[in-house]
């Protein structure tokens, strides 16, 4: 999968096909998915939850009830996401649309600069920022590591405009920002683990069903300090 559409397309059938809500929640907001009617589906899906069973059809009559000239279209739209299912790396994609949805709102603002700095006739300005846009799209780049590298050289060339704007960006994204560090370092840990274990499925389904339980612990502050004092550890 290379396009965000794809990515949303696959997260939300795991949703739908492989009762992966719980899963999902513990790491993406609504506002994360671009398309809006993965926006209605992933919706309808909270409110279902954890009450009711999450599939096919439970959410076409949640989806027809909140709007029924709109549910066959976007229940069509679900039935052909069944295709596109990603299993066991379920997590892996949703951090990955995580910090392509960072991204794409930091572009916004790189975009609002420069054209600002356009406007004002201040070349230089609008140069750098320039520069940083063709930056933000290279692969594989932390764009969590880049808006902090970011906020530190419009500190140092007197950019004060910007600086002020992406630190309060970065604030924002702060706690967003954390999670996807904590996530990634215990997921890469326990992997780690149970490779150098070379362990059998059994075990390595516990350790993902592990990892599921501290990410939802530590999201929802439903760990005691003690816990959370263990997972830094891993």
């Amino acid at each position: 999968m290379n396009s965000r559409f794809e990515i949303e397309q696959a997260i939300i059938a795991a949703i739908i096909y492989n009762d992966a809500y719980a899963t999902v929640a513990s790491i993406l907001q609504i506002k994360n998915f671009s398309t809006i009617n993965y926006q209605k589906i992933y919706a309808a899906a909270g409110k279902l939850y954890p009450l009711t069973p999450i599939d096919l059809i439970t959410i076409h009559l949640q989806l027809k009830k909140e709007d029924p000239d709109t549910a066959a279209d976007i229940t069509q739209q679900m039935y052909s996401a069944g295709k596109y299912m990603i299993g066991l790396h379920l997590r892996h994609w949703c951090l990955i649309l995580l910090q392509m949805d960072i991204t794409d709102n930091f572009e916004r603002e790189l975009i609002l600069w420069r054209d600002i700095r356009i406007q004002e006739r201040e070349k230089v300005e609008a140069e750098v920022l320039t520069e940083m846009l063709e930056m933000i799209r290279i692969p594989q780049l932390d764009v969590l590591e880049f808006i902090e590298t970011a906020i530190k050289y419009f500190d140092m060339q007197d950019m004060s405009w910007e600086y002020k704007s992406a630190k309060e960006f970065n604030e924002h994204i702060g706690a967003k920002a954390a999670r996807i560090r904590r996530m990634i370092a215990l997921d890469t840990a326990l992997s780690a683990a149970a490779k150098i274990a070379d362990c059998d499925l059994d075990i390595k389904q516990t350790c993902n069903k592990f990892l599921s339980a501290i990410n939802t612990m530590i999201i929802t502050n439903r760990a005691k300090p003690e816990f959370l004092k263990a997972a830094e550890l891993l």
